[in-house]
């Protein structure tokens, strides 16, 4: 029958995921565990403490999307530490999400089935409230993301999620 409705979320083009590639080498990347934390078109969110906390941990590079946000980017900048990697606005996040072991992001909607779509271990940062309160909340519990409702749960949940591969697997897996 040709009128079956089939509920699949929200559609992400087959061009963002096969156009994507590691870009750890254009980076400087080499050993290191790479989160990726993405905050959204507008650079959303009170990141430096969680930033602060992380660049704390051993063999790590944290990427930053700031987005628009010209005084977030400028303030990440003058952290001026070799672990942090700062960007605007970027025409790659397919490439940067591929190329993270963990990512970080706002529960919007499509940047939250990107992440999914790509296989990686997700945690929901700073929702705003309303649909993204309820995105993370759906992904949290059906065991396809991590919600995380302060800077703290963040920061202990990224450390955490960091040294726990059997959690990050069991993401990915429900994911899949």
């Amino acid at each position: 029958d040709k009128n079956i409705l089939v509920n699949s979320g929200i559609p992400v083009s087959s061009k963002f995921i096969r156009e994507a590639h590691d870009i750890k080498d254009e980076l400087g990347i080499t050993k290191e565990r790479v989160v990726l934390i993405m905050l959204g078109s507008m650079g959303f969110g009170r990141v430096s403490e969680i930033i602060d906390e992380l660049l704390k941990e051993d063999n790590i590079k944290i990427i930053v999307v700031c987005g628009s946000n010209r005084d977030l980017y400028n303030e990440l900048g003058r952290i001026g530490d070799d672990k942090l990697i700062v960007l605007g606005f970027v025409h790659n996040i397919n490439s940067l999400i591929y190329s993270a072991d963990i990512v970080m992001t706002k529960p919007g909607g499509l940047s939250s089935t990107e992440v999914a779509v790509m296989r990686k271990p997700l945690l929901h940062i700073f929702p705003i409230p309303g649909i993204e309160t309820y995105n993370a909340n759906f992904f949290n519990d059906n065991g396809i993301g991590i919600k995380c409702d302060s800077k703290d749960e963040a920061i202990d949940n990224c450390k955490k999620l960091l040294n726990d591969k059997k959690k990050q697997e069991e993401i990915i897996r429900g994911q899949k």
